[in-house]
């Protein structure tokens, strides 16, 4: 049905679906009219005038009744309006019809209540599928439009969330590399490849809808090693990985904020050794991804601005993308705090 009210959509942009309506119903009236008593011009005449007074309500129905009246919640004022243009075209009808086919009728059939209810029920009738046709498709038109209205508004929310995570990223990983640079360390050459990788990430696979979860796994992975080695020997430091990633297809750069405020909360901000806990498993099209670190001290806190983009951002993002497919829990103790992502992949 949808199909065929998007067609109808799609005709009515032209005006064509007026003239089909009407050739459609004339062509119905004209074969139900049949008399072999009656010429075929004697017909398509008696054809012609029933349908130009139907048009006539028709037309004062659904460019002013509906609009003025019904759309406007006045169903009383309406109904009798309706019903008053549906019976001052009867009369005109009968008379015409009875100029025409006057050797065969009689001046008392325009004034018989039968023929006045015969000829008011065929009016009706056309009202009645012209209104309904009208209400169907301006509220067909009027859900499209709407969902077209969200699906843009959806999409201008993602990719709003993803440029908040792109730059927040590139930040970190370049205060990182600083820190590197500072103390002239021999491994800044590997996370400035690292990097490079990350960036083409960024640039070129978080363009698409969705991405291998292999590429986002390797994105993580290396996101991993430049932090491992900036933060040394005091971060114990873990990613396990279950299952076979190729295959399956996620959003990009939907993971990695777990992983930012994991090492952030976890280590970044404390002069105290601490670990970090990534795990990842892909079972059939259920993927599990958990991320652990330790509950910093307030003793050994650093004095660091506040900030950051939070899981907030992820959880938007996933009641957008995953609505009614996704479990988020976030466990906090006096030790370490975990968060644990259930999510249904297609």
């Amino acid at each position: 049905m949808f199909r065929l009210a998007n067609w109808f959509n799609q005709l009515r942009k032209t005006g064509y679906h007026h003239l089909l309506f009407w050739l459609f119903y004339t062509a119905f009236w004209v074969l139900t009219s049949f008399d072999d008593q009656s010429s075929v011009q004697l017909r398509l005449q008696n054809v012609g005038v029933t349908l130009f007074f139907h048009a006539l309500v028709t037309y004062f129905n659904l460019y002013f009744l509906i609009p003025a009246l019904l759309q406007k919640k006045l169903y009383l004022s309406y109904s009798i309006a309706l019903l008053l243009s549906i019976s001052l075209v009867c009369y005109p009808i009968l008379y015409i019809l009875y100029l025409l086919n006057r050797d065969v009728a009689s001046t008392a059939l325009v004034w018989n209540s039968r023929f006045f209810f015969v000829n008011a029920m065929g009016v009706s009738y056309t009202v009645i599928i012209t209104s309904a046709s009208k209400l169907f498709f301006d509220w067909f038109k009027k859900e499209n439009e709407a969902r077209e209205l969200s699906i843009l508004n959806r999409e201008t929310e993602l990719k709003y969330l993803k440029n908040q995570i792109n730059p927040h990223f590139l930040f970190n990983s370049l205060n990182n590399l600083y820190s590197l640079s500072l103390k002239k360390s021999d491994q800044t050459p590997e996370v400035i490849l690292k990097l490079s990788e990350i960036l083409r990430y960024l640039l070129y696979e978080s363009a698409y809808d969705k991405v291998p979860l292999a590429k986002e796994i390797n994105y993580l992975k290396n996101y991993i090693e430049i932090e491992r080695l900036r933060f040394g020997h005091r971060a114990n430091i873990t990613l396990d990985l279950n299952g076979s990633f190729e295959k399956a297809r996620i959003e990009p750069m939907l993971l990695i904020p777990f992983v930012e405020n994991a090492f952030k909360h976890g280590l970044g901000n404390s002069t105290e050794a601490g670990f970090i806990n990534v795990a990842a498993q892909l079972t059939d099209d259920w993927f599990f991804f958990s991320v652990r670190n330790n509950v910093l001290d307030p003793k050994v806190v650093l004095n660091v601005s506040e900030g950051g983009i939070g899981n907030q951002n992820v959880e938007k993002r996933l009641e957008l993308l995953y609505p009614g497919r996704y479990e988020l829990n976030q466990t906090k103790s006096d030790e370490q705090y975990e968060v644990q992502l259930k999510l249904k992949l297609e």
